[in-house]
């Protein structure tokens, strides 16, 4: 975590605990929803992780 945080892929007041819930979250969702959904879904998550 702390050194894709460094390299800038991840936000830095991102911490673990809060990553972990979100993708147990996401996965869980996942399971509910089509491919295509699926695939928006992850999209959005991942580009709130994303630094700057």
């Amino acid at each position: 975590m702390r050194r894709a945080q460094l390299a800038g892929a991840v936000r830095d007041d991102a911490e673990l605990p809060e990553v972990y819930a979100l993708l147990v979250a996401a996965s869980r969702a996942a399971t509910n929803l089509d491919a295509e959904a699926r695939g928006r879904m992850l999209a959005i998550v991942f580009d709130g992780l994303v630094s700057g």
